[in-house]
């Protein structure tokens, strides 16, 4: 009897012992997925990245866009709607947009015009957004003004450039010949002044034409957006601006322009906004002749495009398949403007 009741406590305390070493092995468990979720969970999301466009009302150019955007696997918000358009105001709009989605200051706003624009592929548009979150900084202060001057980095408010200059409350002129030529002179003594500070890599290439500050596109890291946006607030209070395009140049220029760059308030930190040179975002179709460097293909001036592109569908293949190449959108400027 003393013997089965000896065997009968080995096999309990045995029993004892393997559900305990079972327990712990499963708390040793719990306690190594628990760190993997922590760590999981301390990655920082992805950021947002948002497309928006200013348009009033439904025309066949912003159409063609949204159309452009599906295929594309874009989704695209437009904000302004049955409101009165002024090219002053559309930044304000996007920026109420940004605010009512709760964006983080890291997140990213693709705005352009809602009439004349088309984005031309999914994988072009992938592209060029992973190189903008890639090259960019996240936050102020990320923001190394100097990365940007060097050419490491890229600027965190980003604006399409264009073969032509045309800020023309800038420079005080509705004559087209002595706008354009008192524009010109202030982009030159802004590269100039950008030279002479060692920071040639914010004025672009030399032998880039288009190279002059065009409005109608810009990408952005939300917190640079704010930051330019109280610039272009200060700007607007000294009143009679109907043009956004003059004010976000004169804001672009204001290192060579002594009466917006005395002032704190309109004087962006360096670096903070730049010109896509290098057209890896936008590109500009505005009345200019453009060699392009793919086979044969030379872009003549819009209305001329139409034209050639009816009496030559070859041409018209290889700006497609240019364009297709390169960029995520691109900006006709055309057949109406934004409404």
């Amino acid at each position: 009897m003393s013997r089965k009741w000896v065997r009968r406590a080995i096999w309990l305390a045995i029993f004892v012992w393997f559900s305990w070493a079972i327990f712990w092995i499963w708390l040793g468990e719990q306690k190594r997925w628990g760190l993997a979720e922590n760590k999981v969970a301390s990655v920082p999301p992805a950021p947002r990245v948002v497309f928006v466009v200013a348009q009033t009302k439904p025309s066949q150019g912003w159409c063609q866009m949204m159309a452009s955007a599906l295929l594309s696997n874009v989704t695209v918000a437009s904000v302004g709607f049955r409101q009165a358009y002024h090219h002053i105001t559309r930044a304000l709009w996007v920026w109420r947009y940004v605010e009512s989605e709760g964006l983080r200051d890291d997140d990213v706003v693709v705005s352009y015009d809602g009439a004349d624009t088309v984005f031309i592929g999914a994988l072009a548009v992938q592209r060029a957004v992973r190189r903008f979150i890639d090259s960019t900084a996240p936050s102020f202060e990320a923001f190394d003004p100097e990365a940007v001057r060097r050419g490491e980095a890229t600027a965190p408010l980003l604006f399409s450039a264009e073969g032509n200059c045309y800020h023309l409350q800038m420079t005080n002129s509705h004559i087209w010949d002595v706008s354009k030529g008192r524009c010109i002179s202030a982009y030159k003594r802004f590269e100039e002044v950008l030279v002479s500070s060692k920071k040639a890599a914010l004025a672009g290439r030399k032998n880039r034409r288009m190279h002059f500050l065009n409005a109608g596109g810009y990408v952005a890291r939300v917190w640079a957006l704010r930051r330019a946006l109280v610039a272009y607030r200060a700007l607007l209070r000294f009143g009679g601006f109907w043009c956004d395009q003059s004010v976000w140049g004169m804001l672009y220029l204001g290192p060579s322009l002594p009466h917006i760059y005395a002032s704190s308030e309109m004087r962006l930190p360096s670096g903070l906004m730049g010109l896509d040179f290098d057209n890896t975002f936008f590109f500009v179709l505005m009345e200019c002749r453009l060699e392009v460097t793919y086979g044969w293909l030379v872009l003549y001036p819009l209305n001329k495009w139409r034209r050639e592109v009816s009496r030559h569908f070859l041409l018209f293949l290889k700006l497609w398949a240019f364009l297709v190449r390169r960029l995520p959108l691109y900006t006709l400027m055309a057949w109406e403007g934004t409404e």
